[in-house]
């Protein structure tokens, strides 16, 4: 067992304060893509009040970048002020180990729900449906009666995780490496655009309507809304098609998926190539075999 996890229950309880072992959120982990059991893993919210408190914590955790192949399951709540007065692989350092926790916390998730609907789909059938299938599948926006093998394919097709290395690309991004305003005070890491009451982006010219921006409660919830708009939206159709040929080959390839996020942005193909080269330059492409360390909160 590494040393941090020895250690843990005496660095919540004083030698790390900015852990708190009061909001523990519990997360049960799923199947594997390997097909094997994963054991609940208990996500703990991390609040720093500076990047040198962040960096503090994850020494603690012998967390290192680019990371082992156990990631402490570190929830940071939302990012420190200061990202952007430290040098450039100090900064991306720190930006990437504060998310891939959560990163991997939202596929676990999703895997959960997959691994319910192989099961439940394959057993069940019209008045039969049971109510939580009933709910995911308006969760994942699929309309059609489930009775159409059609519809249970799309349903599929959209319940599945989103690689690592894209939740991180596009989080530094569109946040400029967690230093945007509406990283900072919306907690908004894809730029994800709204039409409720939130933060709002400055008009780009006179004369143009102002566009809003979303603003979540905490980092998490903003990474889980990311994936759950690349399963569901209707500009990553293609982005779902392909995943769902590159899950029967047994291997998502990251740099094929951006290739078909040209709706994210204006830009299109510009913007695709250029999350294709942040990835391939930071290393993000060898994340598939990560996964979040199990602890044992017991005194």
């Amino acid at each position: 067992m590494n040393d941090w996890k020895r250690q843990l229950p005496a660095l919540i309880i004083g030698a790390i304060p900015l852990c708190t072992a009061a909001a523990i959120i519990l997360a049960v982990a799923l199947t594997a893509r390997s097909g094997g059991p994963v054991h609940p893993i208990s996500l703990l919210p991390l609040h720093a009040r500076s990047p040198a408190q962040l960096a503090a914590t994850f020494k603690a955790y012998q967390y290192n970048w680019p990371p082992a192949a156990e990631v402490p399951p570190l929830a940071l709540t939302r990012l420190p002020d200061g990202l952007n007065e430290l040098d450039p692989d100090r900064k991306k350092s720190l930006f990437l180990r504060a998310l891939l926790p959560l990163a991997l916390a939202a596929n676990n998730r999703i895997r959960r729900e997959r691994a319910y609907l192989l099961r439940t789909l394959n057993d069940a059938h019209g008045d039969a449906w049971p109510n939580r299938l009933k709910q995911l599948a308006r969760a994942y926006d699929v309309d059609d009666p489930l009775d159409q093998a059609a519809a249970r394919a799309d349903l599929l097709r959209r319940c599945d995780v989103v690689p690592p290395a894209l939740v991180l690309a596009q989080a530094a991004k569109e946040s400029g490496w967690g230093t945007s305003r509406f990283a900072l005070q919306g907690n908004n890491l894809f730029g994800v655009h709204t039409w409720d009451q939130a933060l709002a982006l400055k008009a780009r010219a006179p004369g143009k309507r102002v566009v809003k921006v979303r603003a979540y409660p905490d980092l998490r919830a903003s990474v889980r809304d990311y994936i759950h708009n690349l399963n569901v939206g209707h500009a990553y159709v293609a982005f779902r098609k392909l995943r769902e040929r590159q899950n029967r080959q047994g291997r998502m390839d990251p740099l094929a998926l951006a290739r078909t996020l040209g709706g994210y942005s204006t830009l299109g193909e510009i913007y695709t190539r250029r999350l294709q080269n942040l990835i391939k330059n930071n290393g993000l492409d060898d994340l598939e075999s990560l996964h979040l360390a199990e602890i044992d909160l017991r005194p």
